[in-house]
């Protein structure tokens, strides 16, 4: 797996959808959980930024497992019933 990732170039990364939807989701949640600390919570801000960020990883985390299989669903059922 290692090797794969190494034989990658720049220009294939940045046209991997995945790759992009992750670093998307990564910026977004690091932005989400700031701007949330900064409104909502009343302790330390970088404890309010940290449990917002851990929050927003584990949905972006499930959401991406949920679009996976969607996806390799789509395709299966496509290929075989199509």
């Amino acid at each position: 797996m290692h090797n794969a990732i190494n034989k990658m170039t720049t220009e294939q990364l940045l046209n991997n959808t995945w790759v992009n939807l992750l670093f998307m989701l990564g910026i977004m949640s690091i932005s989400n959980g700031a701007a949330l600390a900064l409104v909502n919570f009343d302790g330390d801000f970088l404890t309010g930024v940290f449990g917002y960020l851990i929050g927003d990883i584990a949905g972006a985390f499930f959401f991406m497992v949920i679009a996976l299989y969607i996806y390799r669903s789509i395709k299966f059922f496509s290929s075989n019933f199509g």
